[in-house]
């Protein structure tokens, strides 16, 4: 009975042995075709870039006046609003695009005699606009309201594009396009042959430009200036644009 038992497990390991050395062998010829599971890859990568001009402006103003009898201060801050707004209907802009927001605030002043209150109150103005060079020529003309006793200060504009992800999308396929034909560019010098592709990373993406400030600078000297205007209108702003960067990198497999 013990012999059995012994027989038994000498066989049992033999059998063993012998399905180990069948795997190896099989494993190591799948290495040798090249159809593991991480196939030999050659590493590419390639960018794509393009311009975008601005198709969206935030332009956010503001007017306000300082008294100390409120009343009578609502009264002038009401007509401010109606010229302002006429002003920049007539120059095209839709009053539906047009946001005002009142505020007011109370302050002390110091005087001989006692101090006394005084107020200061106006409004916020946010014009939206899809007509950017409409929005830049009338910032660098506001002669008519500076004629009219009426200053619009904190001029800044926010300039934003529309087709960010639909650009984003066509550089991505770019510079997919790009890095295959350096990977066949790199076989063919290589003398293998491109098999697939066996892995696409997630593409960076760079957004360069468009900054506000020189566009803020040059219409600060337009509203400051004698009459309302830039020395510069007869050489309008261009419209703001940005560049983007695309950046992808993918593993080709070969054989």
């Amino acid at each position: 009975m013990s012999n059995e038992s012994k027989f038994g497990i000498g066989s049992f390991f033999l059998l063993f042995s012998v399905l180990s050395i069948i795997a190896c062998v099989g494993f190591l010829y799948k290495i040798h075709k090249g159809i593991v599971l991480n196939p030999r890859c050659i590493e590419v990568s390639a960018e794509s870039e393009k311009s975008i001009l601005a198709d969206r402006a935030t332009w956010n103003v503001n007017f306000d006046r300082t008294g100390s009898n409120q009343t009578e201060l609502n009264k002038l801050l009401l007509s401010d609003r109606n010229v302002v707004q006429k002003f920049f209907e007539t120059k095209g802009i839709e009053k539906e695009d047009m946001e005002f927001s009142f505020f007011i605030r109370e302050d002390y002043q110091e005087t001989k005699k006692a101090n006394k209150t005084v107020y200061r109150a106006g409004y916020n103005l946010v014009i939206k606009s899809k007509d950017v060079e409409k929005i830049l020529a009338l910032r660098d003309n506001l002669s008519g309201l500076y004629e009219k006793g009426i200053v619009l200060s904190n001029n800044h504009i926010d300039f934003s594009c529309s087709a960010n992800e639909e650009v984003r999308n066509q550089l991505a396929n770019e510079a997919a396009v790009k890095a295959y034909a350096k990977a066949k560019n790199l076989a063919r010098a290589l003398h293998v042959k491109v098999r697939r592709i066996h892995k696409i990373y997630d593409p960076n993406c760079e957004v360069e430009g468009m900054n506000n400030k020189f566009y803020m600078a040059r219409s600060l000297m337009a509203v400051n200036s004698a009459d309302g205007v830039s020395g510069g209108r007869d050489n309008p702003q261009p419209v703001p644009k940005r560049k983007m960067k695309v950046f992808l990198r993918m593993d080709v497999e070969i054989k």
